[in-house]
């Protein structure tokens, strides 16, 4: 009987066809696992980098202002407010 003697075949088939599929299986497990393991890494930073974040912010609020001085004469909002623009003759040319 020719069918059933391919069907004997088969089951050595199967067993090579689970053997991939198990293998794969651990392979994607063990991929999935890395990458967990970098997405726990990168939360961690990101917690990191927002506490110091915080801590810079706290930092720069907590500094006096120094709004009513003058600074080499000149009005001290030109440089608290970081609006310094240079001087014509520190500017480079236009070509006007």
């Amino acid at each position: 009987m020719r069918g059933y003697e391919s069907q004997e075949r088969e089951p050595a088939a199967d067993v090579d066809h689970l053997s991939r599929f198990e293998a794969e299986m651990k392979r994607l497990k063990t991929e999935r696992e890395k990458a967990i393991q970098h997405a726990e890494d990168l939360g961690y930073q990101v917690e990191v980098l927002r506490a110091k974040l915080h801590e810079a912010r706290r930092t720069i609020m907590s500094r006096p202002s120094f709004e009513g001085a003058t600074s080499a004469g000149r009005p001290s909002s030109c440089c608290a407010t970081r609006r310094c623009r240079p001087t014509r003759s520190a500017r480079t040319p236009t070509g006007s």
